[in-house]
C-alpha cells in the first residue's frame, strides 16, 4: 500500500504543522511571560490544535507504510515580542485558524 509521493506530500505537511506548533508555543510562552493570559492561552489552545495535525497526519503515513519525518521546521521560529504583530502573523499564517480575521480598533456601526 506504499504511496512513495503521498508519503512525501504528508510529511512536507507535518513539517509546516510543527512549525507552525513552536511559532503558538513561542507566543505562549513570551505571553505568559508579559501577563497576557488570555492571548497566552489562545495560543497554546491553538498549538495543541497543530499537534492534533500532526498526529492525524503521521497516523496516515504509518498506514501508507512510510516514516514519519517529525522534528523538522520548514523556517525558524520568529522572535516576535510584541502581541499586536502576533495576533498579525496569526492572521496572516496560511494555516492559521485565525487567518482572516481583521485586526483593528474600527467597530462597525449599527444603523
Amino acid at each position: 500500500m506504499r504511496n512513495p509521493k503521498s508519503i512525501e506530500l504528508l510529511n512536507q505537511a507535518i513539517k509546516e504543522e510543527e512549525t507552525a506548533l513552536h511559532q503558538y508555543m513561542y507566543f505562549h510562552f513570551v505571553l505568559s511571560d508579559m501577563g497576557y493570559d488570555l492571548l497566552a492561552n489562545l495560543f497554546k489552545r491553538i498549538a495543541i490544535e497543530e499537534m492534533r495535525h500532526v498526529e492525524v497526519f503521521a497516523e496516515r503515513i504509518l498506514f501508507l507504510g512510510g516514516e514519519p519525518k517529525l522534528g523538522e521546521l520548514s523556517k525558524p521560529v520568529e522572535k516576535i515580542h510584541d502581541p499586536k504583530d502576533m495576533l498579525e502573523w496569526a492572521v496572516n499564517h496560511p494555516a492559521s485558524p485565525m487567518r482572516g480575521l481583521t485586526l483593528g480598533s474600527s467597530h462597525s456601526k449599527r444603523e
